[in-house]
């Protein structure tokens, strides 16, 4: 049983900034304000500047906030939403904050989220809710969680093997006890896909329960998203981000000691990310020519097993479209 100390709780609400339109911060931090149930815990915001176009000190202005309720900003060079996530992770731990919250600057709570959050980490390490996305429950996208009601545990084997599947917590849902997970930072390498997966699975690796409610907690906002603005077929991202997503898959593969069931989902999924890189580069050939050369640069840097997934997937091409079209 883990020692309860949710009455005593300091939590870090750690927000990465960057951003082009103003409110959006303002909303969120206004969202962590009207919290519910926190007389009795210590609130510490801390917005990263990644280096915003538009700076954070504008939307903080004349803020009303509670006593509990600190906010402080934090300035660093651009380095991507992990990087920023890493810089907060930081200035918690120099805080002694003893739990620590996600929220993107285009996101906001609803008024429960972080007192549920601190009931349920009476009895685990790390805590996901349920959110809105396009008006619709994110839990709805996952064939894991879309038939779970109320809230529940799931056991560090099962958690792992959920997540190994499907990126289940998003990242302005998420809330953990930072001493129990103190080392663990996001992969700044990949900066449009696959560093939250990591942390995640890196949770999840050390046998830990994750808590969980299915109860709609926030709700995702339209603000600059280097994720979203990927998805595009022709986005001069869509590339890159599949190949976060095929150096995640490779990571993966790499640090944890996976069974031979999950090393074939894992597989499942690395060679789908090298197959629409090969749909991708097939596309960009007949549309945009004067893109492919750089775009092949980077498809050789990451090294022989892509070459070899993506002379794979050739003869595939397609059904790889119509899958790609039906999704």
């Amino acid at each position: 049983m883990i020692e309860r100390e949710a009455h005593h709780a300091s939590v870090a609400v750690v927000i990465p900034y960057y951003q082009r339109k103003t409110a959006l911060l303002r909303r969120a931090v206004e969202s962590v304000a009207s919290q519910s149930e926190l007389t009795a815990t210590q609130v510490r915001v801390i917005v990263v500047d990644d280096g915003s176009p538009l700076p954070p000190a504008g939307d903080l202005a004349e803020l009303r906030l509670p006593d509990h309720l600190t906010i402080e900003i934090v300035a660093r060079a651009n380095g991507g939403a992990g990087a920023a996530r890493n810089t907060g992770i930081i200035h918690a731990l120099a805080l002694g904050c003893t739990h620590l919250a996600f929220l993107d600057s285009d996101d906001h709570w609803a008024p429960s989220h972080l007192s549920a959050a601190l009931s349920a980490l009476e009895d685990a390490s790390f805590y996901f809710a349920n959110s809105m996305h396009d008006e619709v429950p994110s839990f709805s996208y996952f064939k894991a969680m879309k038939d779970r009601r109320g809230d529940g545990l799931i056991t560090g084997a099962e958690a792992f093997d959920l997540i190994l599947d499907e990126c289940v917590p998003h990242t302005s849902q998420v809330v953990y006890r930072l001493a129990a997970f103190a080392d663990i930072r996001f992969d700044e390498t990949m900066r449009r896909t696959g560093e939250d997966h990591l942390f995640w699975l890196t949770i999840a690796s050390r046998g830990a329960a994750l808590a969980y409610s299915s109860q709609i907690m926030g709700h995702r906002g339209s603000g600059i998203s280097i994720y979203r603005e990927a998805l595009a077929w022709d986005s001069p991202t869509f590339i890159p981000r599949l190949l976060d997503a095929f150096r995640f898959r490779s990571l993966v593969a790499a640090r944890f000691g996976l069974t031979a069931a999950q090393a074939r989902v894992n597989s499942g999924h690395r060679q789908r990310a090298a197959d629409e890189i090969a749909f991708a580069l097939a596309r960009r050939a007949l549309h945009s020519p004067h893109t492919v050369a750089r775009e092949v640069k980077q498809v050789l840097r990451v090294g022989p097993a892509l070459w070899r997934a993506i002379a794979a997937a050739i003869p595939r091409l397609p059904l790889i479209r119509r899958r790609m079209v039906n999704a």
